[in-house]
């Protein structure tokens, strides 16, 4: 997992540490009968409930129940949040292969692994 900075604030061109309380967002990957589904930014609180509201709302399950029990596992590149469903042939049918052109630009990831990319250095020239 990334290491986690402070908040720092930039007003009238200075920057000054920031007492504010950020969340965390992190990559979290959706895998449903051993298969990535998504990989999407989320904060690391509830999973298993963001797990069994991503199978209701993509229609992989009709109800909670039959998502069942959701296990959480972090990676050092993210979390995934595992799920067995029923194959109703529906994680074929929404299946995600685009990239996203704007957001957090995850759409169409299919792995941690390339969901975290390391920053290029920049300086200050």
């Amino acid at each position: 997992m990334a290491v986690m900075q402070p908040p720092i604030r930039w007003r009238d061109g200075v920057s000054a540490p920031s007492d504010r309380t950020l969340a965390d967002e992190v990559p979290v990957a959706i895998v449903v009968n051993g298969t990535t589904v998504a990989v999407l930014l989320a904060t690391p609180a509830d999973l298993d409930d963001f797990a069994i509201g991503f199978a209701l709302t993509e229609g992989l399950v009709a109800t909670a129940a039959e998502a069942g029990e959701v296990e959480v596992f972090a990676h050092a590149d993210g979390i995934e949040a595992r799920l067995a469903v029923a194959d109703t042939g529906a994680l074929a049918a929404r299946r995600r292969t685009i990239t996203g052109p704007s957001g957090c630009g995850l759409c169409g990831i299919e792995s941690l692994a390339a969901a975290v990319v390391p920053a290029r250095v920049v300086t200050a020239a």
